[in-house]
């Protein structure tokens, strides 16, 4: 991808062909995007950008409609790189792939390289910067935004022409100069540089006259308009023009500008990802005197402070030092070793006795002080942490006493003085495991990893085999650089595929760095072991402690499982911000909630070694397994109460350490403790669809050895697991395991001393999925358990009994129970159950025939998904209140919620066949209800081959989509296709017992009935559709207008006797009519 933007917006995809993009909106969207590439940019500022003060009625969902149009337009194969993020919308295009990003870097360079005396480099590069540069950046665009920003590009642009003019004259092409400052001779006021500049390519091309010419009208100009004389730059050009001696060559190179001082070495290999943090920095750094990367070992702090210092040369003429202080043991040294390495390399220190004995620090600290006083320079001091303290006082000395002197440090440790700014080095982004190769390749974390690899590898491309290890080697190293560049160096002796499961020993694996680097940073071991050297002996017991934690910990479990054995409770807060501190802990923070302590995987698998050989491993499992055992007993009956939506964030926030916990259960063969967990999960996992994840879990508990003589507290927790086992092989469509799972949470509380609520649940409620759509359980054990005292099952009682009404009489005798049982979760807060019984009543009044209900129900449940952060509930919800807005005719609010589900899809499940079959059967749908034939057509074929690849023809997701075909075949005349699509929609629809698919075959018949001329068949299929389902359609203008056509054409009174006879059929009857082979 390549978005242009210094001109009129341009764009390109991967292959390099121009992508059209019509519309101003979806354009202005794009460039409001493409000014800050890689970050998320707030849903406000995007409306400002697009619409000012003009917002729409929703604006929301009329930006959410303007990015999936640009999504669409910009990536058709739905690569996430336009992706939604809490604060607003996140473009992901690397540095490389934006005009202005790709501009800006390479005049930062130019500039580097002409200060650094290199200028046929600087040539180079910013030649090739002004080549981007088309017309004015942002030039069709209009707002403060854009114009501040065109504002800042065009004087960036005019300081690449100056240096590129400066470039040329010093390698000797003062012609090439000129017409370089051509373009910008004429401002307004005089520019007075370009001015100076443009005399000095004069004089070189041996035009002196036309040099002293300039100046004057130079200086005309100034007077005139400023009342003010030239620059002094412009004034000793001037005089020196007019000092030349005649017969001097007319044309030579100019005296380059000297060469600012600094010890930086040119790096060997380029920096890959820093590139927004190098900005960020250098703006930093000019704002504030003393300026602190902080981070972890390995993260690239001292990389990352290098590019910086080099980019800021230029504005140090004094010079710019990097002091490293890794091999400094003695704090007393530091002030000597600044001053050796200032004094070694800079002239005007030179002559200074920095290498005589002096009595002691402070003595040096104050010489130093007074040497750099009056001078602009910058001091890189590297790797700090061990010296904190004596940093600290040093830098808060100097930069007192020297008025110009800027200071940037590198350390694991704040060195928290007045007027410090900090700026934190994260890890490079790492993909999720799921991502595409396209969208890998956006990460600076797999770049990395690439980069190096081919290094070592010449000929190594990425493909789509070997993507799973390169995601695998990313995540698992915390995206940490110089683990990365480790592994990729590994890919020398082992393909990746080795290299990626080799990462369990990653400290014996990832050796073998630069020989030239400092020890600490040739190992990974030694960079993590350099760290934890400087933490104090209280810290690393807390460090190691808090390793048994795999997804971090808040505050009071880290208290619950860290502290005794010689660690006080009172002490962890401030252990914890000391660790935090030291960057070995970070902290995590969620709106809403107490921040949680944590390790990247690379630290915390350090630790965890250090715990093992400490003894306390097993002390500290136990003590983490006891504390999340408890709170998942904690969060079982939270979890149907108000406080739900809290405790389903909270549980999925320590989803790692719930994992553990039944891990280490599970190993250590603790029965009582792995069921009592997994019982209490069951509910989280269907609230989240989390139903695989809890069925592995919950057979793996269920499967250890029950000793002798359980206690009913086991009993029960055994039986509820057996009952969410049932539930969920009944869900995946394994009605025999879950038959087997109801009988045996049957057995297990027969003859024992548990509770009688669990025993009327287990007897009630397991019939309604494990005995199949056959057979409709007995209603009255759930009768009785809607008396019960017990709120929340009385109202589930309720909800079941509208669930076994709407499956064996169809969804209008349902509609009593569902309003019930949704005020009564209503009452109790319980958001989840809510909105099912709303979306069950929802479809009992749309059959009915009150859409109106219909749809403020739909939108009850859809706000209550929403609320939950179910994100597969609510896009199957606005599938269903399109298709009720298609009952009302409103086919545009209809298609509005349809770009909703697919905006939801690309940024949530893109992979979500199902639901991505459900859309374009709908789709398909509603463009035939709009008369758009062709388009109908082509949605539902997509639907129906979505399906028949996922799950074959056995499945509702197949049947939906080829009997809208079918009908819109017998509309068309194709009798023969039609009739071959509702036979089998027919024969699979008995096989499921599904009364609803049944009756939409019946109805689609009827069409075909009507289309052959057969009107008492159309009839009687009319009929059968309303036995099927239980009840009439009235909300269904499709059979209100087949049964129109039957009356008219055989009378309203035969229409009647012939409707009625089909209609009282049983659905067995139902069934047996519509698979009946008559001619049709």
């Amino acid at each position: 991808m390549w978005i242009a933007v210094l001109g009129p917006l341009e764009i390109r995809d991967d292959s390099g062909a121009p992508v059209t993009l019509v519309g101003a909106r979806l354009r202005t969207l794009l460039a409001r995007l493409a000014l800050a590439p890689e970050r998320a940019v707030p849903v406000e500022s995007l409306l400002e950008a697009v619409w000012g003060e003009n917002l729409p009625a929703n604006p929301v969902n009329a930006l959410q409609s303007l990015v999936f149009r640009l999504r669409k337009a910009l990536f058709p194969d739905r690569s996430v790189r336009l992706e939604s993020q809490s604060s607003g919308y996140r473009l992901r295009l690397s540095g490389e792939e934006v005009d202005h990003a790709v501009f800006e870097r390479l005049v930062r360079r130019g500039v580097t390289a002409g200060a650094r005396g290199d200028h046929r480099d600087a040539v180079d590069r910013l030649t090739l910067a002004l080549g981007l540069w088309r017309a004015g950046p942002y030039s069709e665009f209009s707002g403060e935004v854009f114009e501040a920003e065109a504002a800042r590009l065009s004087g960036l642009r005019l300081r690449a022409v100056e240096d590129l003019a400066e470039a040329r004259i010093a390698i000797g092409e003062p012609e090439e100069a000129l017409a370089v400052i051509a373009a910008e001779a004429e401002h307004d006021p005089p520019h007075e540089r370009l001015s100076e500049l443009r005399m000095r390519a004069l004089r070189d091309a041996g035009r002196p006259a036309e040099a002293l010419a300039l100046f004057e009208r130079v200086r005309i100009r100034l007077d005139e308009e400023l009342g003010v004389s030239p620059a002094l730059g412009l004034r000793r050009m001037h005089e020196e023009i007019l000092r030349e001696r005649p017969g001097a060559s007319p044309v030579r190179p100019a005296k380059a500008r000297p060469r600012p001082r600094s010890n930086l070495m040119a790096p060997i290999t380029g920096i890959v990802g820093r590139e927004e943090d190098t900005e960020q920095v250098v703006r930093l750094l000019r704002d504030s005197r003393l300026v602190t990367l902080v981070g972890p070992g390995g993260v690239g702090k001292s990389r990352l402070a290098a590019e910086v210092a080099r980019s800021v040369l230029d504005d140090y003429p004094d010079g710019v030092w990097r002091v490293e202080l890794a091999g400094v043991s003695d704090p007393a040294a530091l002030p000597r070793q600044i001053a050796a390495v200032v004094g070694r390399t800079s002239e005007p220190l030179v002559r200074e006795p920095f290498s005589d004995p002096l009595p002691d620090r402070h003595d040096t600290a104050e010489h130093l002080a007074e040497k750099l006083a009056e001078r602009r320079v910058l001091l890189l001091l590297d790797d700090c942490e061990h010296l904190v303290e004596a940093c600290a006082h040093l830098a808060e000395t100097l930069l007192g006493r020297c008025a110009k002197l800027r200071i940037l440090v590198t350390s694991r440790e704040l060195l928290a003085i007045t007027g410090e700014a900090l700026w934190p080095v994260q890890p490079l982004p790492v993909p999720r495991s799921d991502v595409g190769l396209p969208e890998a390749l956006s990460y600076s974390s797999v770049r990395l990893f690439l980069e190096r690899v081919k290094a070592v590898r010449p000929g190594f491309e990425p493909t789509e085999a070997n993507l799973p290890a390169v995601l695998q080697i990313c995540r698992r190293l915390d995206g940490l650089p110089l683990a990365i560049e480790l592994a990729g160096a590994r890919a020398r002796a082992l393909p990746v595929e080795e290299v990626a499961p080799r990462l369990n020993d990653r400290f014996r694996l990832l050796t073998g760095g630069s020989r030239i680097a400092l020890p600490r940073h040739r190992t990974l071991l030694a960079v993590v072991e350099w760290g934890w050297d400087l933490l104090h002996p209280d810290e690393q017991t807390l460090a190691r402690r808090l390793s048994v934690f795999p997804s971090g910990a808040v505050l009071d479990s880290v208290v619950e499982v860290c502290a005794g054995a010689g660690l006080d409770p009172d002490e962890i807060p401030e252990l914890l911000d000391s660790l935090v501190d030291k960057s070995f802990v970070h902290t995590l923070e969620e709106t809403g909630a107490p921040p949680r302590y944590g390790m990247l995987d690379t630290l915390r698998a350090f630790a965890l070694d250090v715990l093992n050989e400490s003894g306390e491993l097993d002390r500290l499992r136990q003590a983490h397994m006891r504390s999340f055992r408890a709170l998942a007993d904690r969060a079982e009956p939270a979890l149907r109460s108000a406080d739900q939506v809290d405790w389903i964030r909270r549980l999925q926030r320590e989803h790692g350490n719930l994992a553990a916990a039944l891990r280490w259960a599970v190993e250590t063969e603790d029965t009582e403790t792995a069921v009592g967990l997994v019982a209490a999960q069951g509910w989280f996992w269907i609230l989240t669809g989390n139903h695989a994840e809890g069925l592995a879990q919950l057979d793996e508990a269920l499967s250890l050895p029950v000793g002798d003589g359980a206690g009913g507290a086991f009993v029960e927790s055994r039986a509820t697991a057996l009952l969410y086992t049932s539930l969920l092989r009944s869900s995946g469509g394994d009605r025999e395991g879950a038959r087997q799972a109801a009988d045996a949470a049957k057995e297990a509380v027969r003859g024992l001393p548990v509770g009688d609520l669990l025993t009327l649940i287990v007897d009630s409620v397991p019939p309604l999925w494990a005995q199949g759509a056959r057979t409709r359980p007995p209603l009255g054990p759930l009768v009785a358990l809607t008396r019960h005292t017990d709120p929340w099952w009385a109202a589930m009682a309720h909800f079941l009994i509208g669930s076994v009404l709407s499956e064996s009489e169809g969804f209008p005798a349902a509609v009593p129970s569902y309003d019930c049982a949704l005020a009564e979760f209503e009452a109790l807060g319980d958001r989840w159950n809510a909105a099912n019984a709303a979306a069950g009543a929802g479809k009992g009044y749309s059959l009915a025939g009150e859409a109106g209900v219909a749809l403020s129900l739909l939108t009850r449940a859809l706000l209550y998904y929403e609320e939950l952060g179910a994100h597969d509930r609510v896009g199957l919800t606005l599938v269903l209140r399109s298709l009720e807005y298609m009952r009302l005719g409103n086919a545009s609010a209809a298609q509005e919620d349809l770009r909703r589900v697919r905006t939801l899809m690309d940024e949530r499940s893109p992979h979500d066949d199902n639901l991505a079959c459900l859309v374009d059967r709908v789709h398909g749908e509603i463009a035939l209800g709009t008369g758009s034939q062709e388009e109908g057509r082509a949605h539902l074929l997509r639907a129906a081959d979505r399906a028949v690849s996922r799950a074959g023809r056995l499945q509702p997701s197949w049947l939906h989509p080829s009997i809208a075909l079918g009908r819109l075949a017998a509309a068309g005349g194709d009798h023969r296709e039609a009739e071959e699509r509702l036979r089998s929609a027919a024969e699979i629809a008995a096989a499921g017992q599904d009364r609803m698919m049944a009756a939409a075959v019946a109805e689609a018949m009827a069409v075909l009935a009507l289309a052959r001329e057969c009107p008492q068949r159309a009839v009687r299929m009319l009929g059968a559709a309303e036995a099927a389902r239980g009840g009439p359609d009235k909300g269904s203008p499709e059979a209100a207008h087949a049964a129109d056509q039957g009356r008219a054409l055989l009378g309203a009174r035969r229409f009647e006797e012939e409707f009625a006879a089909a209609a009282s059929a049983d659905f067995a009857e139902a069934l047996s009519a519509i698979r009946a082979e008559e001619p049709v």
